[in-house]
């Protein structure tokens, strides 16, 4: 779960008309808007936050359950039994060593040390499994009640489910605005630096939005970058932690045969014209011309 951002920052006002490239300062840092009509930049697409992602929809705002969670509640308790269990008999077995015990004492301390702590072992293993184990449920239903916002990919266009509501909110991809917030205040230790990023939108007097704090200024816009990059790619296997490719502009390389001086032009790029292009999205803003 995000830490929560303790200096104070200002809601985006977007009820004024923003886009990409707008800064709005505030008395302890600023807000840059990313969106709408977004530019690219040179970061590269960075989605901890994406959930489900295909052909139809993103779910922006949960991202995957990460295994690590698993490898504490399973194997913390695990590996505290098999210390108890076996490790300090060993070790009360080398310090009988050390001390300069007989080999039979030594063993008769191992084994008076096992049949001792075996069952601390067991119930002390199972004791901490059920209460990792409940602890891991209590944070999975608190995430199985959270709404992530939806990217339609083939509708072009964004759901909110703002809380305590029960009817999604719809916005057009191209009407969605993005900000990353950089923010700064005085405190005991220094000066304490945060970020932010945001996305949302203005319907009439009430403003929808979702943010997350981030570590640092160029992360916040990578997480925007693994967003737009969604719409910049037609297949699904795509990897938003990679960076999208650019579109390049169509070469026309006219050929021996053809003399442009004297033959028109459309003429000439119709015969004899090989033209190479790559593939873009309609967002992209390339055009053909026939």
């Amino acid at each position: 779960m995000p830490n929560k951002i303790d200096i104070p920052m200002p809601a985006p006002q977007l009820e004024q008309s923003r886009s990409a490239g707008d800064v709005e300062p505030f008395p302890s840092g600023k807000i840059t808007y990313l969106a709408p009509l977004p530019l690219p930049t040179a970061l590269p697409p960075h989605g901890p936050h994406i959930g489900d992602l295909n052909e139809v929809f993103m779910d922006f705002g949960l991202g995957s359950p990460q295994v690590f969670s698993w490898q504490v509640v399973l194997g913390l308790p695990f590996s505290g039994t098999f210390m108890i269990a076996f490790l300090f008999p060993l070790i009360g077995g080398f310090l009988g060593l050390v001390l300069g015990y007989s080999w039979e004492d030594t063993r008769d301390s191992i084994e008076g040390i096992f049949h001792a702590s075996y069952g601390l072992a067991l119930i002390t293993g199972f004791s901490a499994l059920a209460i990792l184990f409940f602890t891991w449920l209590h944070y999975h239903n608190k995430r199985a009640a959270i709404i992530p916002t939806r990217f339609n990919r083939q509708r072009r266009e964004v759901c909110f489910m703002p809380e305590d509501t029960t009817e999604p909110v719809f916005v057009p991809w191209e009407s969605l605005s993005a900000w990353v917030i950089e923010a700064q205040g005085a405190t005991q230790y220094g000066i304490h630096r945060q970020y932010g990023m945001g996305i949302g939108f203005q319907h009439g007097e009430t403003l929808t939005s979702v943010e997350f704090p981030c570590f640092g200024l160029s992360l916040a816009i990578s997480h925007w970058e693994a967003i737009a990059a969604t719409w910049n790619t037609k297949s699904t296997t795509s990897n938003p932690s990679k960076p999208r490719k650019t579109c390049k502009a169509p070469t026309i390389r006219p050929t021996k045969a053809c003399t442009p001086s004297t033959t028109p032009a459309h003429a000439c790029i119709s015969k004899s014209a090989t033209a190479n292009v790559v593939e873009c999205p309609a967002s992209s803003g390339t055009s053909t011309t026939s």
